[in-house]
């Protein structure tokens, strides 16, 4: 894979995480100029009625009751 499809598959997975999560943080892990690690970690919110507001979690997704 050459610099330049690797840099539009990191761009790719990045607009994926960030418009698949609702309510969290998404963290870039970057060595030597490159994307290596993309850390999702979701928040699950519960209102008072107990229903979840969560968007759906994948692989890789944690979960945190902060």
């Amino acid at each position: 894979m050459n610099e330049h499809s690797s840099t539009e598959e990191a761009v790719a997975r990045l607009r994926e995480a960030l418009a698949t999560i609702r309510f969290g943080s998404v963290e870039f892990i970057i060595h030597d100029g490159r994307v290596l690690q993309i850390d999702r970690k979701e928040k699950l919110r519960l209102d008072p009625a107990g229903k979840s507001r969560s968007a759906q979690g994948g692989p890789g997704t944690r979960f945190s009751s902060s």
